[in-house]
């Protein structure tokens, strides 16, 4: 008889050592880093298969609203995902078709145009040599004797063709990887939100899981159509200017401006940069230059300070520190597609933050 109030006592001993152990703030904070840590080298490790599937969920979540709409008049969800994804699959064709030959003779005359680019930035920056040839000319004075060089083994890397080849291969299986992902996930959007709701552990009902699915759709599509119109305009506004000014290839180079405007803060700059190295490849003086760099930034000015706030607002759930955290993290972790995702990606992680308690503190520092 004694031995069963031992047995008893024993495991509410143990009962609240579990307790304890998993209540401890040290021991909670521990395993959430570890899982942080866990979560982070996995999305770095598996980016080659994480990467196709994230692009096709928002670019499903893009189409989601024709799609519906589709479907409203009768059409079935299939037929009308397919004349959504495909129908945009074929514009988007005949554009690269047109603008590839434009771009193909740029990409083969820009090498041979180097060296007037180069003659051109001399012009610009020659105040700027002065100074660094004098510093160069100080430091070869304080510099010793340089020492006999020692024989370095060089590595060949491997042949031009063997590296497109593979760059090719990879390439063609990542687009037809999105794109039918993107239409079964546009095809059977319901019964996806339906299984992730089913999934979800005991404490959040099926409802509350539902509505944070249905948050997260609503935000990331306002923000996406928001953004595609304003990067088809500005796309729209650069081959107008360029097209002015009669620089070859205007329409090559708006494209360019539109496609790198969904990438925050870099976009701008390497599109600036683009445009100005095509400026002075093709202009004589550097006056022509100027202008369009002025004219470009203009357009940029106009749609970053005056058309998205009007039309984003406060609808955007990220303040500027989290945006541009998003947009290092994301390109840390997957590279340039990183880049094009961070924003909608973050914006999903805000939404969920907003609907789970324990994470509410990081929905606080992420709002705007």
């Amino acid at each position: 008889m004694s031995a069963m109030p031992r047995l008893s006592s024993t495991r509410e001993r143990v009962s609240r050592a579990r307790v304890s152990l998993g209540a401890h703030p040290v021991t909670g904070g521990a395993i959430i880093a570890i899982l942080v840590i866990l979560s982070v080298a996995a999305l770095r490790l598996a980016s080659a298969l994480l990467v196709p599937v994230a692009i096709s969920l928002l670019l499903s979540v893009l189409f989601a609203t024709p799609v519906r709409w589709l479907n409203k008049i009768g059409m079935p969800a299939a037929a009308g995902a397919a004349i959504v994804v495909f129908g945009a699959v074929a514009l988007l064709s005949a554009g690269a078709a047109g603008l590839a030959r434009p771009a193909a003779e740029w990409l083969h005359d820009a090498p041979s145009r180097l060296p007037d680019i180069e003659a051109k930035i001399r012009t610009l920056l020659r105040p700027i040599n002065a100074i660094e040839r004098t510093a160069q000319q100080v430091q070869q004075a304080a510099t010793p004797a340089a020492a006999e060089p020692t024989q370095q083994v060089t590595v060949r890397a491997p042949g031009l063709m063997t590296r497109v080849s593979g760059t090719t291969g990879n390439a063609i299986a990542a687009i037809l990887t999105v794109l039918f992902l993107t239409y079964f996930f546009s095809a059977s959007e319901p019964m996806f939100a339906q299984k992730i709701a089913g999934i979800i552990p005991e404490s959040f009902t099926q409802g509350r899981v539902l509505h944070v699915l249905t948050e997260i759709q609503r935000q990331t599509s306002h923000y996406l159509w928001i953004t595609t119109l304003i990067s088809l305009g500005v796309g729209c506004a650069t081959w107008a200017v360029l097209a002015i000014v009669h620089l070859p290839n205007a329409a090559l180079w708006g494209a360019v401006a539109a496609l790198l405007n969904f990438i925050p803060y870099v976009g701008t700059v390497v599109s600036t940069v683009l445009i100005g190295a095509a400026a002075l490849l093709t202009f004589d003086g550097v006056e022509k230059t100027v202008i369009v760099l002025i004219a470009y930034s203009a357009i940029h000015v106009i749609s970053g300070y005056i058309v998205t706030p009007i039309w984003l607002g406060r609808r955007l759930p990220l303040n500027q520190v989290a945006l541009f955290l998003g947009l290092v993290f994301w390109t840390w972790v997957w590279g340039a597609a990183g880049a094009i995702l961070a924003v909608p990606l973050t914006v999903m992680a805000k939404v969920v933050c907003d609907h789970v308690p324990r994470l509410r503190p990081m929905a606080v520092l992420l709002d705007n």
